[in-house]
């Protein structure tokens, strides 16, 4: 984790991704590029070889981030109500360099309920 990048916007244009309790003001940014285990658990089944694609990952870091993400990871060091947020249309660009077995449309929202 990188706690001295404060807001969504600045991880993103640092290449973290951002983890909150379903709002974009408070969070953390997570180093998921930087480690195997976190990427893993974002990117299921891709190769490392995928995590170390910088110019993927420059062109998915300008896409809009809209899709929150519930993790084993956030859930076992943060808690369970935390969720990391991808772009759902930089996955284009993901399924377009590295295929996917599975393809995730819209985005669920946790009530609480």
């Amino acid at each position: 984790m990188d706690f001295s990048l404060l807001t969504a916007d600045s991880a993103k244009r640092n290449h973290k991704t951002w983890a909150s309790h379903n709002t974009f003001r408070e969070g953390i940014a997570i180093k998921t590029l930087e480690y195997p285990e976190i990427f893993q658990t974002l990117f299921p089944g891709f190769p490392d070889s995928m995590r170390m694609d910088t110019q993927l990952w420059k062109k998915y870091f300008s896409s809009s981030f809209n899709a929150g993400i519930h993790s084993s990871l956030l859930e076992n060091r943060v808690d369970s109500l935390w969720q990391a947020y991808l772009s759902w249309t930089g996955c284009f660009d993901i399924y377009g360099k590295h295929g996917a077995d599975v393809l995730v449309f819209g985005h669920l929202t946790y009530t609480g309920a």
